[in-house]
């Protein structure tokens, strides 16, 4: 997935990606509606319920060290969130440190 996130980050034209997209889709039969964003925000979502530190979904994804934009992509159910908040809270103490 890491490779997928950066290729869309730094694809050099996004009009010939969003037409490789359309094709994509097409060809799997998925919803017109699906957006290439909605797989990334579902990755991020599935590697924090997974386990993932924010320093690991910076580095795939490519968000800056330190930004809040995990509040924006993740949406973890309620286990998942307080696991993801513990670690936080883990992530953040060793820091201090």
């Amino acid at each position: 997935m890491a490779g997928f996130c950066a290729a869309v980050d730094t694809y050099a034209d996004k009009d010939q990606l969003g037409k490789q997209w359309r094709r994509v889709r097409e060809a799997l039969g998925m919803r017109a509606e699906l957006r290439l964003q909605d797989l990334r925000r579902t990755a991020a979502t599935e590697a924090a319920n997974a386990g993932a530190t924010e320093a690991e979904l910076d580095a795939v994804h490519g968000w800056k060290p330190g930004s809040r934009v995990h509040a924006t992509y993740i949406r973890p159910g309620q286990d998942a969130a307080r696991n993801y908040a513990r670690k936080r809270r883990e992530s953040e103490s060793e820091s201090e440190r």
